[in-house]
């Protein structure tokens, strides 16, 4: 495909295939602040319907629970820590029992009150 200036563009023999629509975050983890409920509820349970491993930040350990047995009860999989986002200590505690728990680097994180909490 080429452009009005000679260029190959994206054109959707460039687009790498997807095995598995609904499956496009296996083996990825989210941290989803807020995760308990709302859009944050929203997002845990989309994120854990395409496969990711939802490590869920609320600051209301009740609605986290049920987050994460309404999650687990389909199949998928979730963990809730009980953090208050508005402490950068708490925040950086529970990234830190995350990654050590999984083995891992920093996962990516989600949701508005992240982004607040990191713009301050």
């Amino acid at each position: 495909m080429t452009g009005p200036s000679g260029s190959t563009g994206q054109g959707p023999e460039r687009v790498p295939p997807v095995g598995d629509w609904s499956r496009l975050l296996e083996g990825r983890v989210a941290v989803v602040t807020g995760g308990g409920a709302g859009i944050g509820g929203a997002i845990s349970r989309l994120f854990a319907e395409h496969g990711a491993l939802v490590e869920i930040a609320e600051v209301d350990r009740d609605r986290a629970t049920i987050i994460v047995e309404d999650i687990e009860a389909v199949g998928g999989t979730a963990r809730a820590h009980v953090v208050d986002v508005r402490s950068d200590a708490e925040v950086e505690a529970g990234l830190e029992r995350a990654c050590q728990r999984l083995g891992a680097t920093r996962p990516p994180a989600v949701n508005l009150s992240w982004a607040l909490t990191r713009v301050r």
